[in-house]
C-alpha cells in the first residue's frame, strides 16, 4: 500500500513537472502595457532562509515532505485555488492606494507562472485601510518595522494569504514558511512583470537562486551552496548584471576561477523583472511540497486562532491538559487524558514555526519529544530516547538565532549536557562539560537573537549569567555573592524588546521583578510582597503582552496578572479554589 501511494505521489508530480516543459516560452515572454518599476530596486527584502528552515525542508524523511507528499496524493490532479486577501493603504479620505485593475492585472500575470504547477490565485476580498499616516509611512526593510507588525496582527486573516498593498517602502517582501505570515507588496513593483510571483516563491518555499553563496560553476556543491537545488545554475547574484535583452554582462569567477553562466529568467533570481518567468523541476516540485504542507499543517480551526495555550500536568495521577487563554482569562479546555506519571520535566521550544513539547523522565532516565498543536492537542511523537541519564535536574530550552537548544543539568554532579533541536528531535550535542554544583535554578532568556542563563546557587545567594552563544556556556556577562538567599522562583519574561526576571520567596512573599540588559541584572522595576502560597509563577504571552500565573496547588487557586513597564497590572483572572489542585508543571507555547 506504502508503494502504491509513492508512485501515485511520482506520477501526479511527473504530469504537472511535464506540463510545464509546455508553457515556458510563454512564460518567458510576458506582456504588459504598462510598467511601474518604482522602487527602482531589482531586489527583494525576504530574508535568507535559517539553516534550521533548510534542513526541515530538505529531510526527505521528516514532517515537511511527508506530510507535503501525503497532501498532494490525496489531492490527485485538480486545480488549486488558492484565495489572496488584499489589504490596501489608503489616505484617510480613501483616496491614493493601488487599484483593483492592477492587483488583478498582477495576478492574471502571476497565474500564468503558476498554471503549470495547476494553481490559481484569486482575491477574495478587498480590504481598504484608510490612514493617512500609515499611508505615507516609509517601511524600511532593513529597519524596524512596527506599523507592519501592527497591521498584520490587526488585519490577517486565516482562511487567505496575507498581502498588504503600500506605496512607500523600499522593496517588497515575503514570508517564507512562517505559519501563514504574509507579504508586503510595495505599489510600483505590484505592476511590474514578476516582483509579486517571486514574492510568493517565497511564501511556497523558495530561497533566491543566489542565497547560501559560494555555488560552484562546475555544480559539485549545488546541493549545499546557493539555492540548494542543483537544476539552478551557479548564481553570482545579477543585480545590475542582465543586459535589457536579458543576457548576462557579469564577469565575476567562482572559487575555481570558472566564469559563471546563470540562468537570467529564473522568478527567483535578480534578474530583470522582465526577464523572470521560469521555476526549475526543482523549485516547481519544491512549490507543491511546501502548499501541500501549508494545507495540511497550517489549516487551523479560526477559534484557536486568538488564544494562548498553557500545559496543566499532575504528576501524581498523570492527568495533563492544555488551557487556552485569551485576555489573561481560560477560554476553554481542550485537551484532558491520561499522560504517564513519570515526566519530572516538561520544556516547550519552537522549530521552523512548529511548537514542540520535550517530555523527561528521571525515574527511568527516558525522553520523549511531542509537536504541540495549536487547537491544544499532543501531536506526532517525533522523538523517543530510552536509557539516558537519570540524573539530571533541571531542563531548559533557549533559542541561538532560529537555531533551538535544550540544556540538561545534575546539580550534585555539575555534569551538563546541550543539545541542538533539529525538526522535533535532538540531533548533535553542541556541549558536554562540568559545571559547579550545586546550582538550585537555572532560567533561561532571550534579548533579541542572543541566549542567555541565569544560574543561583540558594543556599550561598551566588547568582551568574552568562551568554549561550552557539549553543554552550559561552562568556559570563554578570556575577554575584550578593544575592538573597531565599528566592525559590526565578522567572522570566520579555515585554516588547526587553526581558524582565521575576524572583519570589515563597516563605515570606518577598518579590522582586528587574529587567535585564546585555545579561546584565539591570534597573528594579518591582519591589515588594506577594501572597506567599504560590507554588508556580509562569509567564505566558497573548501576540506580545506578557501575562503571569500564579498558582496555589494546596487549594486550587489561580489568579493573573498582566504585566507592563515590568510591573503587575492589572488581575485578569483570580479563581481562588476554583482551579484542580496537584498541578506540578505549568508551560506554555
Amino acid at each position: 500500500m506504502k508503494k502504491l501511494s509513492i508512485t501515485l505521489f511520482v506520477f501526479i508530480l511527473t504530469i504537472v513537472l511535464f506540463s510545464c516543459q509546455k508553457e515556458e516560452e510563454l512564460l518567458q515572454q510576458p506582456s504588459i502595457s504598462t510598467i511601474d518599476t518604482s522602487p527602482k530596486n531589482d531586489e527583494c527584502g525576504t530574508a535568507p532562509f535559517t539553516q534550521e528552515e533548510l534542513d526541515f525542508m530538505n529531510d526527505p524523511n521528516g514532517e515537511f515532505q511527508r506530510t507535503g507528499r501525503e497532501f498532494l496524493q490525496k489531492a490527485k490532479i485538480q486545480k488549486f485555488r488558492i484565495p489572496i486577501r488584499a489589504h490596501v493603504l489608503r489616505k484617510s479620505d480613501g483616496s491614493g492606494g493601488i487599484s483593483q485593475t492592477d492587483i488583478e492585472a498582477s495576478i492574471a500575470r502571476t497565474n500564468a507562472y503558476y498554471r503549470s504547477l495547476n494553481m490559481e490565485f484569486y482575491v477574495d476580498k478587498y480590504h481598504y485601510l484608510d490612514n493617512t499616516t500609515d499611508y505615507e509611512t516609509y517601511l524600511d526593510y532593513d529597519k524596524p518595522r512596527p506599523m507592519e507588525t501592527r497591521l498584520a496582527k490587526d488585519h490577517s486573516v486565516q482562511e487567505a494569504i496575507n498581502v498588504f498593498f503600500v506605496q512607500r517602502s523600499s522593496t517588497s517582501w515575503g514570508p517564507k514558511l512562517k505559519d501563514k505570515g504574509h507579504i508586503v507588496m510595495n505599489n510600483g513593483h505590484t505592476r511590474n512583470e514578476s516582483t509579486f510571483a517571486h514574492e510568493l516563491g517565497h511564501f511556497f518555499g523558495l530561497p533566491h537562486t543566489h542565497a547560501g553563496g559560494n555555488e560552484l560553476v562546475d555544480g559539485s556543491n549545488c546541493s549545499s551552496a546557493g539555492d540548494g537545488f542543483c537544476d539552478t545554475p551557479a548564481d553570482p547574484n545579477l543585480s545590475g548584471k542582465v543586459s535589457d535583452l536579458c543576457r548576462y554582462t557579469g564577469t565575476v569567477k567562482d572559487a575555481n576561477d570558472d566564469t559563471y553562466r546563470p540562468m537570467t529568467n529564473n522568478i527567483m533570481s535578480y534578474t530583470r523583472f522582465k526577464c523572470r518567468g521560469f521555476f526549475t523541476k526543482d523549485q516547481r516540485e519544491r512549490i507543491l511540497l511546501t502548499y501541500g504542507y501549508r494545507q495540511s499543517t497550517q489549516s487551523y480551526d479560526l477559534h484557536f486562532k486568538n488564544k494562548t495555550p498553557v500545559i496543566f500536568y499532575d504528576q501524581g495521577t498523570g492527568m495533563g491538559q492544555i488551557w487556552h487563554f485569551s485576555g489573561g482569562q481560560l477560554q476553554e479546555r481542550t485537551y484532558h487524558a491520561g499522560w504517564l506519571k513519570n515526566w519530572h520535566s516538561m520544556v516547550t521550544f519552537k522549530l521552523a514555526n512548529r511548537s514542540y513539547i520535550l517530555l523527561y523522565d528521571k525515574t527511568n532516565g527516558g525522553i520523549r519529544i511531542y509537536d504541540l498543536t495549536v487547537r491544544g492537542k499532543l501531536g506526532s511523537l517525533t522523538y523517543s530516547q530510552s536509557g539516558v541519564s537519570k540524573g539530571w535536574d533541571i531542563v531548559q530550552s533557549f533559542e541561538h538565532g532560529d537555531i533551538g537548544y535544550v540544556m540538561f543539568y545534575d546539580k550534585d554532579t555539575g555534569k551538563a549536557e546541550i543539545h541542538r533541536v533539529l525538526s522535533g528531535r535532538l540531533w548533535k550535542v553542541t556541549y558536554s562539560g562540568t559545571w559547579s554544583t550545586g546550582w538550585d535554578i537555572v532560567q533561561t532568556f532571550q534579548q533579541g537573537r542572543n541566549p542567555y542563563a541565569i544560574f543561583y546557587d540558594r543556599q550561598t545567594g551566588k547568582g551568574r549569567i552568562y551568554s549561550m552563544y552557539g549553543g554552550k556556556l559561552s562568556t559570563l556577562t554578570y556575577a554575584s555573592t550578593s544575592w538573597y538567599n531565599s528566592w525559590d522562583i526565578i522567572e522570566t519574561f520579555e515585554e516588547g524588546d526587553i526581558p524582565y526576571a521575576v524572583f519570589y520567596d515563597k516563605g515570606n512573599g518577598k518579590s522582586r521583578i528587574y529587567n535585564l540588559t546585555s545579561g546584565r541584572l539591570g534597573t528594579r522595576t518591582h519591589d515588594g510582597t506577594w501572597w506567599n502560597k504560590w507554588d508556580n509563577i509562569v509567564a505566558y504571552h497573548e501576540h506580545e503582552q506578557p501575562y503571569l500565573i500564579f498558582y496555589d496547588k494546596g487549594v486550587g487557586h489561580g489568579k493573573i496578572w498582566d504585566v507592563k513597564n515590568g510591573r503587575l497590572n492589572k488581575i485578569r483572572t483570580d479563581n481562588n479554589g476554583g482551579w484542580l489542585k496537584n498541578w506540578k508543571t505549568i508551560v506554555s507555547y
